[in-house]
């Protein structure tokens, strides 16, 4: 299986996509490195990397075509069509993103925009650009599941902040603006 992992930052992907690896004893591709390895990026003045996405899916590409069984994780990856079995975007309530990205210690305009990102369905959208509907498997990983839950999805949540929008807003009062 051709298994690829996208979602917000914060969402659970590279866990996720170890315990996958492991429990499928497939290839295991960390995106992370191949861009530190082959130095397709560059930092901006907020001392952020951006990643050469042209170069990406030219790296990326040849590697999952050639595998048959293999899982790539990357927020990256909902920007850039690759061929694949299955992508699976991974959500996450936005109140508890924010924690779990503070905790890290991100910058709070970097919480800020993935919070963002999350609440408006960034990596859902871009995914449904580059990618078939039938290979789209999104889910609420707000409270993680177990590979073998994940794996068996067919179709996904279709996760969808906006009802809860205006309560979210008023938690994140001030933080948002």
């Amino acid at each position: 299986m051709r298994l690829l992992l996208t979602g917000t930052p914060g969402c659970g992907k590279t866990t996720l996509a170890k315990k996958i690896a492991k429990k499928l004893k497939a290839k295991l591709v960390d995106v992370t490195a191949l861009v530190e390895s082959h130095g397709i990026y560059s930092v901006n003045s907020r001392k952020e990397k951006v990643v050469d996405l042209r170069k990406l899916q030219k790296i990326l590409k040849p590697i999952v075509a050639k595998e048959k069984n293999v899982v790539v994780e990357s927020h990256l990856l909902c920007e850039i069509p690759l061929e694949c079995d299955r992508i699976v975007v991974l959500r996450c309530e936005p109140l508890a993103l924010k924690k779990r990205l503070e905790k890290r210690g991100y910058p709070a305009w970097k919480v800020k925009e993935n919070v963002m990102a999350e609440m408006l369905d960034y990596c859902s959208i871009k995914a449904s650009e580059n990618y078939e509907e039938g290979k789209i498997v999104e889910i609420d990983f707000t409270m993680p599941l177990s590979p073998g839950k994940v794996l068996a999805k067919r179709k996904g949540d279709r996760v969808n902040w906006m009802p809860e929008f205006a309560k979210i807003r008023e938690k994140l009062k001030g933080f948002l603006d």
